[in-house]
């Protein structure tokens, strides 16, 4: 078993390996089965990460 952290915010959910070097972005709402990894779409994968960014910073 590969050790990992996740967060999900309801909507959003990320899951992080880091042993392996691999991360893993869903969008719950439409993907309620965890099918497709947004994170490998740069076009999901960065507004998100940079807003997460955005609010840890407040």
């Amino acid at each position: 078993m590969t050790a990992c952290a996740s967060f999900s915010d309801g909507r959003w959910k990320v899951i992080r390996y880091p042993l392996v070097d691999r991360t893993q972005l869903f969008d719950l709402e439409k993907d309620p089965r965890e099918l497709a990894n947004l994170a490998e779409i740069p076009a999901h994968a960065k507004p998100y990460v940079a807003s997460k960014l955005d609010s840890a910073r407040k």
